[in-house]
């Protein structure tokens, strides 16, 4: 029964698929994501960003790179895609069910998280933090095994290590949840077998759990070694790290400070750690000392997130983007949703078995069909005055729902109620991730990645003419080191009627590939306005001048801006490169200096 309940809670997100996939895809417009696209193809070729810090997420690189060699391209995204997102909610479910022996809380703490919106895809699809989740569910699903098991502790404890290796190699942010983790593991093992045990119950797991995290990390090293890259795979991204970390003026450009407006709709994702830290604060003050392992689970699980959140008040405060933007406050979606179990735990109404099969299936009706009925553009119809405040309604909801289920004692109506809330403010979450930030890509309206009436269901053929060009630009330059982007940020793409999009989205999740542009992508400057020394020098170089572009004009007067810098075009090639609806020909010019 449990293995068939974490099963179904797994896969129960996907159904979202049946009548939309757009929120499946990584939408255009991002960079960083489809650098990860680029390694997942030509990652086994040592020239292609050979010493660029994105290489440190080693673990997330190798297992797109694996599907991406064993998949065509767009089942390998839906596997890759897919796969990460199960083995999260996966992770969850067995996390939740080995703390508390509760199929319905299990189940209802997967299907929070498998719905969770600003857990999709969070920074993109193909953005590290897909994997990361994923190796750090299955590793706390470990420990839990590892605390309830202690025939099996020690294995137990060196898989987590390893799982936590490959989270901490994923996202580094996540070495910000290490002590919660110990103290998690001690506290539950300390109550379990009492102070009688010596230090070895509690030091010896870890020493397994250290060795299989260095094995994990000297496997990743062959592994790199082994194509032709350098055994110190990491490195650079821990410079970058301790560098940012010791001052933080290097973050100064991106970082925001308490004064901004935090309450406004791109704020959004915060909600559920906002919610759940003063819903965990509120039930912790009123919690009995009734003592049981279970119970200690639940206050554990509550106590950590709102340390957590406390954690990253305090890097924000101190100069450290950890809530801005959404992918930087990733980490603590897991703890959040943890914390709801702990909370729907404590709860006194818990039918067991097939009798909590109604509230799971109506919970998953909740959250699905509030999706599925969305409205976005409702959201840019808000008065100045809601939008200043519009993070409090989805915290609100959460908050409402925690407190209810919590007060209403003995109801099936706590579960609904719960659901209910939480349904309808995933659904307000939305906005950010995909209304808000895609409004400046589509000049007539932002597609709705889940709603069932969507009329601008592009993501997928988008994704599509991306990795078509990134094919082909692989093939003209393996090593993807000569080419330089440069595209007309006025040119429109039409795919359907009603659905324009703006080229400048299509080249920057090109630029992700490439990572060089001719001259400047922020913004790429017209034809006219191109500095001729950047002219002159891909020449002198040799670049492959790539252009995005339905005009064959554009290339006309291109080639003539070259010429008049004394630069040669040598050759010029064109491919089609769009995927139906998506018409887009991707031009490859050769330039000499004469």
């Amino acid at each position: 029964m449990p293995v068939f309940a974490g099963l179904a809670a797994a896969l129960a997100p996907l159904t979202l698929l049946i009548w939309n996939r757009d929120w499946f895809f990584t939408p255009v417009g991002y960079i960083d994501p489809w650098t990860y696209l680029g390694f997942f193809n030509f990652y086994g070729n040592p020239h292609y960003l050979p010493h660029l810090y994105k290489l440190a997420r080693l673990p997330w690189i190798l297992s797109g790179w694996l599907i991406y060699h064993l998949f065509p391209p767009l089942a390998a995204a839906y596997v890759l895609h897919g796969t990460f997102l199960a083995l999260a909610v996966g992770g969850m479910f067995a996390t939740v069910y080995l703390a508390f022996d509760d199929l319905l809380v299990a189940s209802a703490a997967a299907l929070v998280l498998g719905f969770l919106t600003p857990f999709h895809g969070s920074g993109g699809w193909e953005y590290h933090n897909t994997g990361a989740g994923a190796f750090y569910l299955v590793g706390t699903a470990l420990l839990q095994w590892a605390i309830v098991a202690p025939r099996w502790r020690g294995r137990a404890m060196a898989l987590w290590g390893a799982a936590f290796g490959l989270t901490v190699h994923s996202n580094i942010a996540f070495i910000n949840l290490f002590p919660v983790l110990t103290v998690h593991y001690c506290a539950s093992v300390w109550y379990a077998e009492g102070r009688s045990r010596g230090a070895a119950t509690y030091l010896l797991p870890f020493v397994y759990a250290a060795l299989a995290a260095i094995g994990v990390t000297a496997l990743l090293s062959v592994i790199n070694v082994a194509v032709g890259r350098g055994p110190w795979f990491f490195l650079s991204l821990l410079e970058i790290t301790l560098r940012d970390v010791g001052d933080a003026k290097f973050q100064a450009r991106w970082w925001l400070p308490w004064s901004v407006r935090w309450l406004k709709p791109e704020f959004a994702y915060l909600a559920v750690p906002a919610a759940t830290a003063i819903a965990g604060a509120i039930a912790l003050s009123f919690q009995r000392p009734r003592a049981s392992a279970r119970r200690l689970a639940a206050l554990l699980f509550i106590s950590e997130q709102v340390f957590l959140v406390l954690l990253w008040v305090i890097w924000q405060t101190f100069g450290q983007t950890a809530f801005q933007p959404d992918y930087f406050a990733y980490p603590l979606l897991p703890p959040s949703v943890l914390a709801i179990a702990g909370m729907l735990f404590l709860g006194a109404y818990r039918p067991q078995g097939t009798r909590g099969l109604p509230v799971v299936v109506i919970g998953w009706a909740f959250l699905s069909i509030a999706l599925a009925l969305l409205n976005e553009d409702a959201i840019f119809q808000l008065s100045p005055a809601m939008a200043r405040v519009w993070l409090l309604v989805p915290m609100g909801l959460i908050l409402g729902g925690l407190l209810l289920h919590g007060a209403l004692r003995g109801t099936m109506a706590a579960w609904l109620i719960f659901f209910g809330l939480f349904a309808v403010a995933n659904a307000a979450a939305v906005p950010y991730g995909f209304a808000i930030a895609n409004a400046a890509d589509y000049p007539h309206g932002a597609p709705s990645p889940y709603r069932v009436n969507d009329n601008c269901r592009l993501q997928p053929a988008f994704y599509m003419t991306i990795m078509n060009a990134a094919r082909a630009l692989g093939a003209a330059d393996p090593g993807l080191h000569k080419e330089r982007l440069w595209f007309d940020q006025k040119e429109l793409l039409r795919p359907l009627s009603g659905c324009d999009i703006e080229m400048r989205s299509v080249a920057y999740s090109l630029a992700g590939v490439i990572w060089d542009s001719l001259a400047g992508l922020y913004p790429a400057p017209p034809l006219d306005r191109i500095p001729k020394q950047d002219l002159v020098a891909a020449g002198r170089n040799g670049f492959l001048v790539v252009v995005p572009t339905n005009r064959p004009q554009t290339i006309a007067q291109l080639t003539a801006r070259f010429a008049g810098a004394g630069v040669a075009i040598t050759s010029i090639e064109r491919t089609a490169v769009g995927a139906p609806p998506v018409k887009l020909e991707l031009y490859l010019l050769r330039a000499a200096t004469r």
